[in-house]
């Protein structure tokens, strides 16, 4: 039997904490963008009743509110491919270009990880070393299994002809079917 002062006691009573401390900050978070998303916590009302009256006209009522912000166009169509950047979108540099012509924006990168976290790797790629350590990358990600339609690839890299080079490269060598440059 385990004394109360014993260092296994104090290791398991320490990750109990852990975990209890993660999980509550994970509700409180959760709690926040639920109140946020609904427009906050029980904020008092402050339209008077002459307010009501223009709020219920057809001309109101038919009228969608403005979004608070304005979500980046999809990457994905609605069949689940990957959709390309339509040429007004595309980067203006032409280093940056390469056949697959998807591109991403920071926003976008954003949406993705907050939608599909499990299926996003973003793959950063500033030296020639950083390009074949990727491909590695590539190649151990297909030995265990990964999909190559699931999977969502995003290079980033400050150096546009790079990150160009080595999504050709995943796209081409690989088969990767998801593969988009950050601009």
């Amino acid at each position: 039997m385990n004394h109360p002062s014993s260092p296994h006691r104090h290791r398991i009573t320490s990750a109990a904490a852990a975990c209890a401390t993660l999980a509550a900050a994970t509700l409180a978070t959760a709690f926040a963008v639920g109140l946020t998303a609904c427009g906050g916590a029980g904020a008092e009302s402050t339209a008077s009743p002459s307010d009501s009256a223009t709020l219920s006209t057809p001309e109101a009522i038919a009228k969608p509110a403005a979004p608070a912000h304005a979500e980046p166009p999809a990457l994905w169509s609605a069949d689940g491919r990957s959709r390309t950047t339509p040429v007004a979108q595309r980067p203006a540099d032409s280093a940056a270009h390469w056949p697959g012509q998807r591109y991403a924006t920071q926003a976008q990168l954003e949406r993705e990880l907050l939608i599909a976290l499990p299926f996003t790797m973003v793959i950063d790629a500033d030296d020639e070393g950083a390009v074949e350590s990727a491909m590695a990358l590539g190649e151990t990600l297909q030995t265990f299994g990964s999909d190559k339609t699931l999977l969502a690839l995003f290079v980033r890299s400050r150096h546009p002809a790079l990150a160009a080079r080595l999504a050709e490269r995943l796209t081409r060598e690989q088969g990767w079917a998801n593969v988009w440059v950050l601009v």
